[in-house]
C-alpha cells in the first residue's frame, strides 16, 4: 500500500490530477451505491410484509390498516393509489357497461391502468435518481485513465529526447504515470459497473412487479364489481 502511494506521489501533476478526479467519482458514486443498498434493503422487508398480507386478506381494508406505518414499499404506494380510487363514486360502477348499441364502455378500467402506469412511473423515476451518475462514472473512468496512459507515454518519450537516453531511470516515471492511471480508471469503472447492472436490474424487477400487482387488483376490482362484491 506504501508503494502504491508512494508511485501516485511521484506521478507529474497531470497524473495526479486524474487520479484525484478517480478518487472523488468512485467516493460519490459508492455513495450512491450505498444509499440505493439501505433503499432496497427497507422496501424489501416491507414489501415481502405486503405481499404476505395481500395474499392472506381478501378485504383490502384489512391491508390498508395493517400497513398505515409503512413508507418505503413501492409496492404499497401502488396499493394505496388503486385502492384510494375504488372508493370513487365515479369509478365504482361495474367497469364494463353496455350502452344503447351494444358498445362496451371500458373508461374505468382504462383510467386504473392509466392510474397504475402513473404511479409506476413515479415510483421508478424515484429508484432511478443519481444512476445517470453511476453509468457516467463507469464510461467516463476508463477514458480518464487512457488519458493518463497517453500522457505518461508521452512524457516518457519526451524525456528520452531530452536526455537522450532510454534508461529506465529516464522513462521510468512517464511509464509509471501511465500504468497507475490506468489501473486507477479501470479499479474505479469496473466495480461501479456491477454496481450500476445490479441496481438497474434490481428496479427493472421491481416495475415488473409492480405491473403484475396493478393487473391483479384491476382483475379483483372487475370481478367484484361484477358479482356485487363489496371486499375491496
Amino acid at each position: 500500500m506504501n508503494i502504491l502511494f508512494n508511485s501516485v506521489y511521484d506521478i507529474g501533476i497531470v497524473g495526479r490530477l486524474i487520479v484525484l478526479t478517480l478518487i472523488v467519482l468512485s467516493i460519490i458514486a459508492w455513495g450512491i451505491i450505498i444509499e440505493k443498498i439501505v433503499i432496497f434493503s427497507r422496501s424489501r422487508r416491507e414489501s415481502a410484509k405486503f405481499f404476505t398480507l395481500f395474499q392472506t386478506y381478501s378485504d383490502w381494508r384489512n391491508i390498508e390498516k395493517e400497513t398505515r406505518q409503512f413508507r418505503h414499499s413501492p409496492f404499497l404506494n401502488l396499493f394505496r393509489k388503486i385502492f384510494a380510487e375504488t372508493k370513487n363514486e365515479a369509478f365504482s360502477r361495474p367497469p364494463f357497461e353496455e350502452n344503447e348499441d351494444n358498445e362496451k364502455q371500458v373508461t374505468p378500467i382504462s383510467y386504473y391502468k392509466s392510474l397504475a402506469d402513473s404511479v409506476i412511473s413515479t415510483e421508478m423515476m424515484q429508484y432511478e435518481k443519481r444512476l445517470v451518475f453511476l453509468s457516467s462514472t463507469v464510461s467516463a473512468s476508463p477514458f480518464l485513465g487512457l488519458f493518463g496512459t497517453v500522457w505518461g507515454v508521452m512524457q516518457a518519450f519526451m524525456s528520452i529526447g531530452i536526455k537522450g537516453s532510454a534508461a529506465i531511470t529516464a522513462i521510468g516515471p512517464g511509464i509509471a504515470e501511465a500504468l497507475i492511471t490506468t489501473v486507477a480508471g479501470l479499479a474505479v469503472a469496473i466495480p461501479v459497473l456491477f454496481a450500476y447492472n445490479l441496481i438497474v436490474d434490481k428496479i427493472r424487477k421491481y416495475e415488473n412487479q409492480m405491473q403484475i400487482l396493478a393487473n391483479d387488483m384491476i382483475k379483483k376490482i372487475v370481478r367484484e364489481n361484477i358479482h356485487g362484491g363489496s371486499q375491496i
